[in-house]
């Protein structure tokens, strides 16, 4: 939590200093995906250690800048509330998924070793979406 609290400050300074969202976007998710890998490729205690650092990190980036994204792309200054009210939801809406989708593929398989490459996936769709946006830079 300190990290991507500390993080985020920095990033949305950055973000906007360089004018740029989606290639702080993209680090992020890279990050964010690499802490997904440490514990996959070495299962221990010190490397979810590694992990909540990492995730941490590339969170605190993603989520300013994120916001930043999204009120860049809002279609209407007038309906921002509801707008973004909106996008609210449909992040919660993978939030709310998320732990079924894991339970799945945990009571399936017997093992959490699959969860890991398959949030690397679905990381990595998330950054190929995002740079899809023709909006922002």
């Amino acid at each position: 939590m300190v990290v991507s609290l500390v993080t985020s400050l920095i990033s949305g300074v950055i973000s906007d200093r360089i004018g740029k969202r989606k290639p702080l976007i993209a680090a992020s998710s890279f990050i964010i995906c690499i802490a997904f890998a440490v514990p996959w490729l070495m299962p221990s205690a010190v490397s979810m250690y590694i992990f909540a650092a990492l995730s941490g990190f590339g969170y605190g980036i993603y989520s300013a800048v994120d916001q930043a994204l999204n009120v860049d792309v809002l279609p209407s200054k007038e309906e921002a509330g509801k707008d973004m009210g909106i996008q609210n939801l449909a992040n919660m809406l993978g939030q709310a998924v998320a732990p079924a989708v894991t339970s799945g593929i945990v009571a399936s398989t017997g093992s959490y070793f699959l969860t890991f490459p398959v949030a690397i996936a679905l990381v990595l769709a998330g950054v190929v979406f995002i740079m899809m946006v023709k909006k922002v830079k």
